[in-house]
């Protein structure tokens, strides 16, 4: 594993937000839109199973130390 995996698997869904809202902002295009909006709910997909996995190994950790 490289130095850059850890730090892009963690950055990423930020990356994908402002590239999204970038694309929103200054598109005029249908194109431009969809694709703005598409890296925006990647962000929110990435961001919202990151925080489910996170806290479900948090909690099956205290589980077990019990």
């Amino acid at each position: 594993m490289s130095a850059l995996e850890p730090l892009w698997y963690e950055v990423s869904p930020y990356v994908y937000t402002a590239g999204g809202a970038l694309a929103l902002a200054q598109t005029g295009s249908g194109l431009g839109m969809v694709s703005g909006a598409l890296l925006l709910a990647a962000a929110a997909l990435v961001l919202r199973m990151r925080w489910v996995h996170r806290n479900t190994r948090a909690l099956q950790k205290k589980k077990t130390r019990r």
